[in-house]
């Protein structure tokens, strides 16, 4: 069965890795890429206007007043025609990866296995340095390939995003997708797992299954450069913090 994907992400500075994040998300899958940027300093803004203009993503400034940009552009995200187009969204950062693992690692596939599920909760899988200092034109995906067990989900609570019906939820969330739309909503985990087989709080959850059909992979650090231009730059959801 077809489904229409969306993909939503908010990112600052994010300009040496936005067009692989971006190629990416298309090989997943995903039919429509939304970007909001807020405040970039880098080349970020310039690599969005040009794959906007390509028709490879939809590019919507954010730039506005001390807050939180994230939340302000996932609210103006689903008044869009996009998302009212979309059957399936999710929403991750700049700097997190999602990854099937199912059949052939396509977003459509991983739909088609965890139906009748409205949403999917997607853990992460934290990435460090691999012992990298200095930044590099290769791949994050390549490059930094240290990361937590899978044992880690099942024993301990642990961070994840949602993919979510949008017939489902009004709108998405940093974690969760908000406002639901019926009266029970079925939840699965990032294994399949109906909601009463696993531990779930707030903007975490344990996963018994280890992670079988999907994962958020999340490279907070990158090379030790590249996380102190991250750290001067402040936080991309709260533009008035630094990390």
């Amino acid at each position: 069965m077809a489904h229409k994907t969306l993909l939503v992400t908010t990112v600052k500075d994010e300009g040496p890795h936005i067009l692989e994040w971006v190629a990416w998300h298309r090989l997943c899958g995903f039919d429509k890429i939304m970007v909001f940027q807020n405040g970039s300093t880098d080349l970020t803004q310039r690599s969005l206007k040009v794959m906007h203009s390509h028709g490879i993503i939809d590019y919507v400034g954010n730039d506005g007043a001390r807050g939180s940009p994230q939340v302000r552009a996932y609210k103006r995200a689903a008044r869009t025609q996009s998302f009212q187009d979309a059957d399936w969204c999710l929403t991750i950062d700049g700097d997190e990866f999602f990854v099937s693992k199912h059949g052939s690692g396509t977003i459509g596939e991983l739909i088609d296995r965890i139906a009748p599920a409205d949403s999917m909760l997607i853990n992460w899988r934290n990435f460090g340095s691999s012992g990298h200092r200095d930044m590099s034109d290769d791949l994050t995906s390549r490059r930094f390939t240290y990361t937590t067990p899978v044992s880690l989900a099942q024993r301990q609570l642990t961070g994840f995003k949602t993919l979510f019906r949008t017939s489902a939820y009004g709108r998405m969330g940093i974690h969760n997708a908000r406002d639901p739309m019926k009266d029970t909503i079925a939840r699965v985990n990032s294994s399949g797992l109906p909601e009463d087989q696993f531990e779930l709080l707030n903007w975490r959850c344990k996963d018994p299954g280890g992670l079988a059909l999907a994962q958020i992979n999340h490279y907070p650090i990158r090379d030790a450069s590249s996380f102190i231009l991250k750290s001067l730059r402040g936080r991309a959801h709260q533009d008035h913090i630094s990390n």
